[in-house]
């Protein structure tokens, strides 16, 4: 298993095309919550991510500052590099990149969670999978929120999968998701990639108020949002000054703007929004394709809802559609905060970033 080392200001859209071509991947992927996400920032939040296969950002090889209750600064090296013997080595070998990481010796530190798969295969654990100061995933850097100054960390990466498959899920019995949940995590013998949920609710806010983000990735990509996003916050900046101009004018906008484009949703989407309310987005690879084929044939025989394998556009669509409803909450209250005093809680649930495939409690 290969790793990755990442010093501060690095993030996850960077680390992630920097593996790319060597076919490698990284601990997570940009999830639904923050596409500037840093990569130190993660380890010490000990953020989910969006993969069920791999366990929560965590690593155990780092370079940090602490301060003792003496307020005495202390300099660790658990990167398992050598930098060198002084903090002024050490710094400038890092800063410099002064060091070969084909010839780090082995460890018998981690870079990942390496028990997560027991972990997520536990369906009779009454505790989440994964959430915030978990005590078994502190460790320093790990789950520090702060509390220690992380300058460097070694990441696991893990081959880039030759073939997925996303097989979409529609149902109007949540009971069924359920089903499914428990039989993949305990029979089959590859996790899934993910599973992604929406509901009905939040489908149908985010085909209209998110609409324009959609159209921006789908058409110009990932790489350049954070530059828009920076864009439009500076347009609110300047034009709040200006008296005849609406709070959030760039939002509006835009919202605007998306009206005059044609539906985006691929019509078996809009299909299965139209017939249910609940969507399961399961992603499998390698041999777990044809386990989920199989199993999902059987179920769905007599079960009262339904499934597609989606081709390579439906996957895009209904990846980006799940990504972008994160902030279609945000994007409605600005538009109706003159008629609006709070946000509706339908609207709050609907655009919960919420795992339902990792964290249904148990049925009674």
């Amino acid at each position: 298993m290969g790793t990755s080392t990442s010093i501060p200001g690095t993030t996850l859209f960077h680390l992630e095309n920097e593996l790319r071509p060597l076919k490698r991947e990284p601990h997570s992927v940009i999830g639904s919550s923050n596409l500037g996400a840093s990569v130190i920032g993660g380890i010490n939040n000990n953020s989910g991510g969006a993969l069920i296969r791999r366990g929560p950002a965590y690593t155990e090889l780092s370079l940090y500052v602490w301060i003792d209750e003496h307020d005495e600064m202390h300099l660790v090296n658990h990167l398992g590099i050598d930098l060198g013997k002084t903090p002024e080595e050490i710094i400038t070998n890092l800063q410099n990149r002064n060091f070969d990481l084909n010839q780090v010796p082995a460890t018998e530190h981690h870079g990942s969670m390496f028990h997560h798969e027991q972990v997520v295969r536990d369906v009779e654990s009454d505790k989440p999978i994964r959430y915030n100061a978990n005590p078994k995933e502190l460790y320093e850097v790990s789950g520090s929120s702060g509390h220690v100054a992380a300058l460097a960390v070694r990441l696991d990466t893990f081959p880039m999968d030759k073939k997925t498959q996303m097989f979409y899920i529609g149902t109007n019995n949540p009971d069924e998701l359920e089903d499914i949940r428990r039989h993949i995590m305990t029979t089959f013998k590859e996790l899934p990639v993910s599973g992604e949920y929406m509901h009905k609710n939040a489908y149908k806010l985010a085909k209209k108020y998110g609409k324009d983000s959609l159209i921006v990735i789908e058409k110009i990509g990932t790489g350049h949002l954070p530059q828009m996003f920076a864009l439009k916050a500076w347009g609110e900046r300047f034009l709040k000054h200006i008296p005849f101009f609406k709070p959030y004018f760039p939002d509006r906008l835009l919202q605007t703007l998306s009206n005059l484009f044609p539906n985006q949703m691929p019509k078996r989407l809009d299909d299965y929004y139209e017939k249910y309310d609940h969507y399961l987005q399961l992603k499998m690879a390698g041999n777990g394709i044809e386990e989920a084929r199989e199993y999902l044939k059987s179920y769905f025989d007599k079960a009262s809802g339904d499934y597609f394998e989606a081709d390579a556009n439906e996957t895009s669509k209904a990846e980006t559609h799940r990504y972008v409803t994160a902030g279609v909450a945000i994007r409605y209250q600005e538009l109706k905060q003159d008629s609006i005093d709070i946000l509706p809680l339908d609207i709050a649930l609907a655009s919960n970033d919420y795992k339902w495939f990792e964290h249904l409690p148990k049925r009674d």
